[in-house]
């Protein structure tokens, strides 16, 4: 018997290994991707079917708005308005546009502040006064919701604060009828130029009004 060719030799490796043979075709890439998992087109149907919900869900019409029925006044007259005089609604409520009101003071006001309870009555006098002008030219008939005062001093000091606190309650005590009744938020602060015109810091302070749109007196 003669001894085996090479090319048996790699037949036979071929055959051991479950190898492919020479007549064996590879699949096309046409009938691999036919093979491709089916569950995928259940992630792809619920994909579809969450972007339909949320279109239908943008194309709904809004809720319709509970119609407000007329009070009928016993009377015979007609209801009242909610709207001002000029006819323009508006909303209730601190109004976020402030008018300021710079006061200078009687000398020494600032440091001797500290050692008082209250302003001078000069002093009070003339910052009410001061308001008092502000609120009539721009207040249109509203009262004083809020009062924010800043005390003058060239840096932090708690007698600017001190002078702050005592105008917002000489204010409060020498004109009530220009605020809403108890319903009056004051907060004190300090300013190193309360005037606004960098000459002078000590003995003054600065007013910032805040009218209120609807006051409900306690």
């Amino acid at each position: 018997m003669s001894a085996p060719t090479a090319r048996a030799w790699e037949e036979s490796y071929e055959e051991h290994e479950g190898g492919q043979g020479e007549g064996d075709e590879w699949p096309e890439p046409e009938e691999r991707s036919a093979t491709a998992p089916r569950h995928l087109a259940g992630w792809l149907f619920a994909d579809l079917f969450l972007v339909l919900f949320v279109l239908v869900l943008g194309l709904l019409p809004p809720a319709p708005r509970e119609k407000k029925e007329p009070v009928v006044d016993p009377t015979g007259s007609a209801p009242a308005s909610d709207a001002p005089p000029g006819g323009k609604a508006v909303a209730g409520g601190i109004d976020p546009k402030y008018h300021t009101v710079g006061v200078a003071l009687s000398a020494q006001s600032t440091v001797r502040a500290g050692q008082r309870k209250a302003l001078t009555s000069a002093d009070a006098a003339k910052v009410t006064a001061a308001v008092a002008r502000e609120v009539a030219r721009s207040g249109n008939g509203r009262r004083v919701g809020m009062l924010i005062t800043f005390g003058g001093a060239p840096h932090f000091e708690e007698n600017a604060r001190t002078l702050a606190r005592h105008t917002n309650a000489a204010l409060l005590k020498e004109a009530p009828k220009l605020f809403c009744g108890g319903n009056v938020g004051t907060r004190p602060f300090w300013d190193g130029d309360p005037l606004g015109d960098g000459r002078r810091s000590y003995d003054a302070v600065r007013v910032d009004v805040y009218y209120t749109n609807s006051c409900e007196e306690d």
